[in-house]
């Protein structure tokens, strides 16, 4: 199955790859992008991998996800 993406001038959306573990680090790290997401607290690099490997694995088994 071709994985699903939608491109525009300003936007690429595409699922997450393991490739995205550092970029989703530097979002998820900061505390005033994670102010409002789950419990408030900025997340570091493991516990960023342990939210990117479910999402893999759905992906991969499913063929749709996050």
């Amino acid at each position: 199955m071709p994985t699903p993406t939608i491109e525009t001038e300003h936007l690429l959306m595409r699922p997450f790859c393991a490739e995205d573990l550092d970029a989703l680090t530097r979002i998820l790290s900061k505390p005033e992008v994670m102010r409002y997401i789950a419990d408030g607290q900025p997340r570091s690099r493991e516990q960023t991998r342990a939210t990117l490997q479910p999402i893999l694995q759905h992906w991969e088994r499913y063929g749709f996800g996050w």
